[in-house]
C-alpha cells in the first residue's frame, strides 16, 4: 500500500523521487502521540499527494543534488561561500545561539539529529494547529478511521488536517521535525529561516551550519529542474553570480539538460513548433477542413509562411504524418529522467 502511495505522490511530483525526497516523506514527523509519516498521513487521507508534491518542490526546488561541504577548494564558487560563513559567523544572533544552546561547542555532524530529539524533548510538546489554530497543550491526538479524533478536557473535535512549525535539517538528507513554540527548536528555526533569506541556503544546510559550522559550497551558478506533472511545464533553472561568463551560462545549462532531461533529437524550427500547436488545438476536426485551415493561416498569418502550405490532395497524408511527428519531436527533452541524479 505504501508503494502506492509514494506512485500517487510521485504522479503529482511530475518524476521518480530520489533517495532523499523518500526519506524526508517516510520519516516519523513526532506531533502528539502520532509518529506518522507524510506517506501514512496520505494514506489516511490527512494529507493530499499534490499537497506533499508541493511540500517537496518548496523544500528541494524538485531537483536534488546533495551539498558539496567546502575542504580545501579556492576556486571563485569556494571563495563566494567562505566569504558568506565568514558573515554568518559574525552574525550576533548565530553566537548568542550557540552560546545559549550549545554552550560555544559545535556538534559533529552525526550529533545533530540526537542533540534534536534531546533537545525537543526539554522543550515540551510541539505547539499543533488545526486550520492555523493553536491547540491547547493538553490535547491529545488519535487517529482514527482517516480522522483525527482531538480530545481535551472540554470537547472532542474531528478534523482532517493538523499540521505544525517544522525545523529542516540536514544530516546526510533532509529531515524535520515539529517544534514547541518558543522552545530551543524554535528559536534555532528562526535563525535558519533568517540565514536562507540572508544568503540563499536551503533551511536545512542553515540549521545544520549553525550546529556545526560546517561549511558548504555555494555553487557561481546555482542549476535546478523544475519538474511538474504536465511535461510542458518543466523549466531548468539558472541562478547565475553576475560576475559569471556567458560561456560558464551555457556550460552550465548544457549540463543541466543532460543531467534532468532526456535527450532531445534536434532544435525544432518554426514551422515545426506551429504543426505540434496545431495538432493539439484542432484535434476535432476532420482530416480535410484541418488542412484546409491550415493552408488557409499560412497565407493569412503574418507570422506563418505560404510555402508552408501543403497540397490539398497528394500532401493530406504528409501533412497529418508531420502534425504527429511535430508534436512527438516538441515534447523530445521536456521528460525528465527518472531518479537519475539521487
Amino acid at each position: 500500500m505504501e508503494d502506492s502511495i509514494i506512485d500517487e505522490i510521485e504522479k503529482a511530483y511530475g518524476k521518480v523521487l530520489n533517495k532523499i525526497e523518500r526519506a524526508y516523506i517516510t520519516q516519523e514527523r513526532g506531533i502528539g502521540h502520532s509518529r506518522a509519516s507524510l506517506v501514512s498521513d496520505c494514506k489516511s487521507g490527512l494529507e493530499t499527494s499534490q499537497n506533499i508534491a508541493s511540500m517537496l518542490r518548496e523544500l528541494f526546488g524538485s531537483t536534488t543534488i546533495p551539498p558539496k561541504f567546502l575542504y580545501g577548494e579556492f576556486n571563485r564558487s569556494a571563495i563566494t561561500s567562505k566569504m558568506m560563513f565568514l558573515e554568518a559567523e559574525n552574525s550576533i544572533r548565530v553566537q548568542e545561539f550557540r552560546k545559549e544552546a550549545l554552550k560555544n561547542k559545535l556538534l559533529p555532524q552525526d550529533m545533530v539529529m540526537g542533540w534534536i530529539k534531546k533537545t525537543g524533548t526539554k522543550d515540551g510538546v510541539p505547539i499543533r494547529f488545526v486550520d492555523r489554530i493553536p491547540l491547547p497543550d493538553d490535547t491529545t491526538a488519535e487517529l482514527v478511521e482517516g480522522d483525527l479524533i482531538l480530545t481535551n478536557e472540554l470537547n472532542v473535535r474531528r478534523v482532517k488536517r493538523l499540521s505544525g512549525n517544522e525545523l529542516h535539517y540536514w544530516v546526510g538528507d533532509a529531515r524535520s521535525t515539529y517544534v514547541t513554540t518558543g522552545g530551543t527548536l524554535d528559536k534555532l528555526r528562526g535563525l535558519s529561516i533568517e540565514l536562507s533569506q540572508m544568503y540563499g541556503w536551503s533551511q536545512a544546510l542553515a540549521t545544520t551550519y549553525v550546529l556545526t559550522g560546517d561549511q558548504f559550497m555555494i555553487e557561481a551558478i546555482e542549476v535546478e529542474a523544475s519538474i511538474y506533472p504536465s511535461i510542458l511545464a518543466n523549466k531548468i533553472v539558472l541562478k547565475v553570480d553576475p560576475t559569471s561568463t556567458p560561456k560558464e551560462v551555457v556550460e552550465a545549462f548544457q549540463w543541466a539538460k543532460n543531467r534532468f532531461f532526456e535527450p532531445t533529437s534536434k532544435q525544432n524550427k518554426t514551422k515545426s513548433e506551429i504543426l505540434a500547436w496545431f495538432f493539439v488545438s484542432h484535434k476535432d476536426m476532420n482530416r480535410n477542413d484541418r488542412l484546409r485551415l491550415w493552408n488557409r493561416l499560412c497565407n493569412q498569418n503574418e507570422s506563418w509562411k505560404a510555402s508552408w502550405s501543403y497540397d490539398l490532395v497528394r500532401g493530406i497524408d504528409n501533412f497529418h504524418r508531420d502534425l504527429k511527428t511535430s508534436y512527438k519531436k516538441y515534447l523530445d527533452g521536456r521528460q525528465a529522467k527518472d531518479g537519475g541524479y539521487s
